[in-house]
């Protein structure tokens, strides 16, 4: 680039700073939809649900809402001394309303709710609601934590609020017995889940609880499924879901939608330990806080409820149509709709400005995660060196010298303990570990113990390939490719794993026997992580279906 194209570019950035400098801050702080089931007939619960909408912004508007409001009509509220507050009636069964609020502590900042009610037609019998929050800052916009308006709260008391296809309890789901550990399941492998499930374990014994779970159902009314977790219940789910899944000891974890223990990586799911949550900036009340925020911001980054429930603006939108119609039927001159259509011009351009102020949150908020990534990515790299320094200089520890389990329930403690660093093993492999009918325990540790103690140093560069095919021909080992000429891709996601958000193949694996009987017959498929400079174990010790069984 020459210096006067770069000159170019940099004038062109700085004045992008400064147009950026002279926009107001919008974001979106929260959002929430609630199923409602009706109680008499669908009118009485659209009537219900707006009522406790028109009476939260009666409270805040600062002059007493018009006639018209009561009777469910649209109307807007603007004259001097006034919260700036309307509302539109599409139709008997779409509304919406919106109320800017100023923020009483900081200026220039606003703060701006919108609801939405709309009635599924039959036979679903069911109202949609819908409220999200925005905040505009035109001046300093300190931090502040996102929070769900006091009368999402209200409505849910009162009509019994669902998410999920499941009743929505301020007072957290209590998980104490195998049969609401089952319920627990159902919801957290739900395919159609949209919500994320924040899970609260007993603390350990004699210790106080640090997470208030009844304040944070609260805080949390239409975002997530608030669940609390007795200790027997830790272990029952534990079960479930494999120990790199699991919440106990006063953990707390958070299972995103889409939860699948067999692909995931425990931390798309995460999880907060006790003592962490203890010392969290020296107050376990902040890390209420993050749990709120980050909770929150999931979900304003996965879910859209503008498809579920039209927003304010859509649905201004659509009315200003339905009067360009109702006029031009009435006759009405080509001066009423150009200022109709003007009207409607102004609306856009408000929507755009928003909608690019979002915009350019994204991409700050994006440039924050690439340079995160940077730094994680240059920390690996100093570690990964610091262990392969260790690795080459350490006295060798080989399998003889390694305790060898008799049996398999023992895998993951030994794993963490044994194989750190050079093997990490995919929860779904524990998994099928523990439904294996292989009756030799021991030789799975052993096979371990190779892929650690020589083909890890293989790869990189330590020991020779003839050094690790010796021990593997020692205990009868062979390892091969999992799949040779056209094979593959023949067996589906049988042979894929998740890892690190890639998909991947097991496209290695160790084995032993050529028999089909379980018993006897051991395989175990893996693939090397060039990144992490380690085997990823994705199914052991028995055959994975292929074409042949």
């Amino acid at each position: 680039m020459n210096s006067k194209a770069a000159d170019a570019l940099g004038a062109e950035q700085k004045a992008h700073r400064s147009i950026r400098a002279r926009r107001p801050h919008v974001e979106l702080v929260s959002q929430v939809s609630l199923d409602l089931p009706c109680l008499e007939s669908t009118e009485d619960t659209f009537r219900i649900a707006q009522n406790e909408v028109l009476r939260w912004l009666n409270n805040r508007s600062g002059r007493t809402l018009p006639e018209p409001a009561w009777r469910g009509e649209s109307f807007i509220l603007d004259e001097l001394g006034a919260q700036n507050t309307e509302a539109i009636k599409l139709t008997d069964s779409i509304w919406a309303a919106r109320l800017n609020d100023a923020d009483k502590d900081v200026p220039q900042r606003f703060w701006t709710t919108e609801f939405s009610i709309k009635v599924d037609p039959e036979p679903s019998a069911m109202v949609h609601f819908g409220c999200r929050l925005f905040c505009t800052a035109h001046g300093d916009n300190p931090e502040f934590v996102p929070t769900i308006p006091g009368v999402v709260r209200q409505i849910n008391d009162r009509l019994g609020g669902q998410i999920d296809g499941r009743p929505l309890s301020q007072r957290s789901w209590y998980i104490q017995n195998q049969d609401s550990v089952s319920d627990l399941m159902s919801l957290l492998l739900d395919p159609s889940r949209q919500r994320a499930v924040v899970v609260i374990s007993a603390p350990p014994y004699g210790e106080p609880e640090l997470v208030d779970f009844r304040r944070l159902a609260r805080w949390l009314t239409g975002v997530a499924h608030v669940v609390r977790l007795s200790s027997e219940a830790s272990y029952m789910l534990t079960n479930e879901v494999g120990r790199e899944f699991s919440v106990f000891s006063g953990a707390v974890r958070t299972y995103r939608p889409g939860f699948q223990p067999d692909v995931d990586q425990p931390s798309e799911h995460p999880l907060a330990t006790f003592s962490r949550i203890r010392y969290w900036d020296d107050d376990a009340r902040t890390f209420e806080h993050f749990l709120i925020s980050r909770t929150v911001d999931a979900d304003l980054s996965r879910r859209r409820i503008r498809t579920e429930l039209p927003s304010f603006t859509d649905i201004q939108g659509r009315f200003a149509q339905m009067e360009r119609t109702r006029l031009r039927e009435e006759g009405a001159s080509d001066s009423q709709l150009l200022a109709l259509a003007e009207g409607q011009i102004q609306e856009l351009e408000g929507k755009i400005e928003e909608n690019e102020q979002l915009l350019v949150i994204a991409e700050e908020e994006r440039d924050a995660i690439d340079l995160e990534l940077d730094e994680a990515k240059d920390a690996i790299y100093k570690l990964r060196t610091r262990i392969e320094y260790l690795e080459t200089t350490r006295t060798e520890t080989t399998a003889s010298e390694t305790a060898l389990p008799s049996a398999l329930d023992e895998l993951e403690d030994w794993a963490d303990k044994h194989l750190s660093g050079s093997i990490h093993i995919l929860n779904r492999a524990y998994r099928a570990a523990k439904k294996t009918e292989f009756d030799d325990a021991t030789f799975v540790y052993r096979a371990l113990c190779i892929l650690r103690d020589y083909y890890v140093p293989m790869r990189k560069g330590i020991k020779t390939k003839e050094e690790f095919d010796a021990a593997c021909q020692e205990v009868g080992l062979e390892e091969t490719a999992t799949f040779t000429g056209s094979t593959y891709g023949e067996e589906g996601d049988t042979y894929f794993v998740k890892f690190r958000g890639q998909r991947k193949l097991l496209e290695r694996h160790l084995k032993n026997g050529n028999t089909r009987d379980p018993r006897r017959s051991f395989r175990l498929y893996f693939f090397w992580d060039n990144d992490s400079q380690q085997i990823v174990v994705g199914s052991l010790p028995s055959h994975l279906d292929s074409r042949a069984t």
